[in-house]
């Protein structure tokens, strides 16, 4: 019978090397997510995603290594794992409506990354928050003013209505310095999506109308919606904020040259 192969004991410089290795490799490529806390997508398309918007934002909005972030609607950090690397001289806050999300940020990328911090917002939505009790109408964000470089909100006017949308932008444009910039993902409704939806080239069908725009599942109206380009445009400047052209179109109804799935506006604070 053969006799068994030891295993190498490590020398005391390879048990230190050990000790530190796990830790450093998180601190470069941070831990994903349980799976149930992914919204349905899985960590290949997670992962891919928050790559794709670091680089939107890093070319179509210079972000520095350097700058104060805020992530509208964070989530469960889909954003904030891959700005980690890239933020590593300036700082990020995220809030968000889901409990469960935020804890597992604060848990799991907070104390590494002291830089980055999570925070609970207890506020209202049919879908994703139905026992809130704040209104997004009214909220205020719980930042000061004029703190943020970049303020970005991925996929969050595509499940808020008109008013609530009006108040984030007062607020988006309330905590961002002047000269800062603003990131927003919406599905916008101009004649050329208005026509790829009544001939079923979309992926959300949008086909119930609403004022200045359409809902997506009249059964969970805050699921999808949908806002008409030149309404958008309005709140824009009642904001004070100035848009930047081009608009970066989406590809959920089947446009060509698109930049993401969402529709992409990029504004200014003057």
């Amino acid at each position: 019978m053969p006799t068994p192969r030891r295993q190498p004991v490590p020398l005391p410089h390879q048990r230190t090397l050990l000790r530190i290795i796990p830790p450093f490799a998180r601190l470069l490529n941070p831990p994903l997510p349980p799976a149930l806390l992914m919204e349905g997508s899985g960590p290949g398309e997670f992962e891919s995603i928050g790559k794709e918007f670091l680089e939107i934002f890093k070319d179509r909005t210079a972000l520095q290594r350097d700058e104060r972030v805020l992530d509208v609607g964070c989530a469960v950090g889909r954003m904030a794992r891959p700005l980690i690397r890239h933020l590593n001289k300036g700082s990020y806050e995220g809030f968000d409506i889901v409990p469960t999300a935020i804890d597992w940020c604060q848990a799991n990328l907070a104390p590494l990354h002291p830089h980055f911090q999570f925070r609970h917002v207890d506020l209202y939505n049919s879908y994703y928050n139905p026992t809130g009790t704040l209104s997004a109408s009214s909220i205020k964000f719980p930042y000061a003013d004029d703190e943020f470089d970049f303020v970005f909100l991925t996929s969050i006017f595509t499940h808020m209505f008109l008013d609530d949308t009006e108040n984030y932008l007062s607020e988006v444009r309330r905590v961002v310095r002047p000269g800062g910039r603003i990131l927003a993902t919406f599905f916008l409704l101009d004649e050329s999506a208005k026509q790829l939806i009544r001939v079923g080239k979309t992926s959300v069908p949008f086909e119930q109308e609403w004022d200045h725009g359409r809902i997506g599942f009249p059964d969970e109206p805050e699921l999808a919606v949908a806002f008409d380009l030149p309404h958008v445009l309005s709140m824009l400047k009642r904001a004070d904020l100035v848009l930047r052209q081009p608009i970066l179109f989406g590809n959920w109804c089947e446009r060509r040259n698109t930049v993401s799935y969402q529709d992409i506006l990029i504004a200014d604070r003057l």
